[in-house]
């Protein structure tokens, strides 16, 4: 049985918190040029949706973690892993 949710309203309420870095290892050996080139990212958040200011629907929180590779200066690749709550039921998701 699949079951479908609808996360859709008229009205949204979220808040997020982000903590980003970059390693800064130094460019002395090519280990460490390559080091340099990587960071992480982890974010925690919540949400709730509704149609309007006085009927909220359940708070939904939000997790995850993020690698970071610099291709050139102010670019970077990301691989995001995050979820939706830690029971396992719930659905996890990769952004690439």
């Amino acid at each position: 049985m699949i079951t479908i949710t609808v996360y859709r309203d008229d009205n949204a309420f979220y808040a997020l918190v982000e903590y980003r870095q970059m390693i800064n290892a130094g460019d002395e050996t090519k280990f460490k040029k390559i080091l340099s080139k990587l960071g992480f990212t982890a974010w925690a958040g919540m949400g709730t949706i509704g149609p309007d200011f006085k009927n909220w629907s359940e708070i939904m929180p939000n997790f995850g973690a993020e690698l970071r590779i610099e291709v050139q200066p102010r670019m970077n690749f990301r691989i995001d892993v995050g979820g939706m709550t830690l029971l396992a039921d719930k659905p996890y998701f990769i952004l690439i």
